[in-house]
């Protein structure tokens, strides 16, 4: 008798704890499904042409890009904390970082004609590591506008739309 009614106190504690974890998720998906990582993105190819293509606003390009990866740091500290919480994202603004440094250095110790094509190389690099970080950004809005969506986190969540009216869906 003495179990039973321990294991019923149990369950009745676990299903009230799992009752407000879904709640919570669903909750902190619709506070994020509207909000566009990938915009973060929507000068890339803009920042690319002036880096590349246009010797006097090349500086522009580069703030620009400084402009996007503090809006992306912005942005994921703000859904998964700080520091960043995902590996890919964590890593690749590491290798960004380490290449807008060597960017911003210069090469003063370089002979000119060396130093031409490390740049160039640089910012191919640099460039190739954004749009990484524009797919990945479009991944995670991909995962809040699924997840986002009654008919979704009913499926995944066994949860009725009724409940996910009720709780902000």
């Amino acid at each position: 008798m003495a179990i039973g009614q321990v294991t019923v106190c149990i369950n009745t504690v676990l299903s009230a704890i799992i009752d407000q974890l879904e709640r919570e998720y669903i909750l902190f998906v619709n506070k994020y499904k509207d909000i566009k990582m990938e915009q973060v993105f929507d000068q890339l190819d803009y920042a690319r042409e002036l880096v590349f293509f246009d010797v006097h606003l090349c500086n522009e390009g580069y703030r620009l890009v400084k402009t996007m990866i503090c809006s992306l740091r912005d942005q994921l500290n703000e859904r998964y904390g700080e520091p960043i919480q995902i590996d890919f994202f964590r890593c690749t603004l590491e290798d960004v970082d380490r290449l807008m440094a060597l960017i911003d250095d210069g090469f003063s110790e370089l002979p000119d004609d060396k130093c031409q094509s490390t740049l160039h190389y640089l910012q191919e690099s640099l460039f190739a590591k954004l749009n990484e970080l524009k797919k990945a950004s479009r991944e995670v809005d991909e995962y809040f506008e699924s997840n986002g969506k009654p008919e979704t986190a009913e499926k995944e969540l066994g949860l009725p739309h009724e409940w996910i009216k009720e709780y902000g869906g």
